[in-house]
């Protein structure tokens, strides 16, 4: 299981985008404000998981209490990675929108004990949750990637530019400006190129997902 903890630009869902790439099987889902109600969280969770959605849902355990107890979250979540065809790459992205939650710490502990050792989790969020479950981390259960694992030295901000057809000079020119910041980086570029046409993010990407593999490997 991976954390990966940025605010906006960070290049945080890319690096989990590119690993996507190399999974048969992968799961992702978007958290949004709705997902605070357990029941709506629960029902998207099974359906982005599931790769046999119709015939899961007859056998999951119903959870769907606005306020559930931790053995509830816990057999629920028992239940859901049971099944032989589970994505090998899940990622929950925008995890901060439950951190207020009360069953929060209770997802956690479950995802922990009932992940197959087959399948890899990428949690992502703006900022740390307020909830204790930096004690898994003790453990060796879970790595922690913050956003200045993802910026850019600047011999990494050089290797992009040229990918960009930029100099050297104006590679370091804004690396001081943006301090490697990913998203800074690609608006500076497009200011740079003055044009309208998309950069080509295969280098970003790949340098950004790169930092992460190396941290989570």
């Amino acid at each position: 299981m991976t954390f990966i903890i940025g605010r906006h630009g960070t290049g945080k869902s890319i690096a989990a985008a590119f690993f996507c790439k190399d999974h048969t099987i992968s799961a992702w889902h978007s958290v949004t404000s709705a997902d605070r109600d357990w029941g709506i969280f629960a029902s998207h969770l099974e359906a982005a998981v599931s790769c046999e959605r119709a015939a899961k849902s007859q056998r999951i355990p119903e959870c769907r209490s606005a306020d559930p107890e931790p053995d509830e979250i816990d057999a629920f979540i028992s239940e859901l990675f049971k099944s032989k065809d589970v994505a090998s790459l899940i990622v929950i992205d925008d995890l901060h929108y439950l951190f207020d939650e009360q069953w929060f710490e209770s997802l956690i502990a479950a995802l922990i004990a009932h992940l197959p050792y087959s399948t890899h989790l990428f949690l992502i969020a703006r900022s740390l949750p307020n909830s204790p479950i930096w004690r898994f981390r003790s453990k060796q259960v879970m790595n922690v990637i913050d956003e200045e694992i993802l910026y850019f030295l600047s011999d990494e901000t050089i290797e992009f530019y040229r990918s960009q057809n930029l100099s050297e000079a104006e590679a370091l020119t804004d690396h001081l400006v943006s301090f490697g910041h990913p998203g800074k980086l690609g608006e500076l570029v497009i200011q740079r190129s003055n044009r309208s046409r998309p950069i080509n993010h295969s280098s970003i990407n790949s340098m950004v997902s790169e930092a992460v593999h190396f941290t989570n490997g």
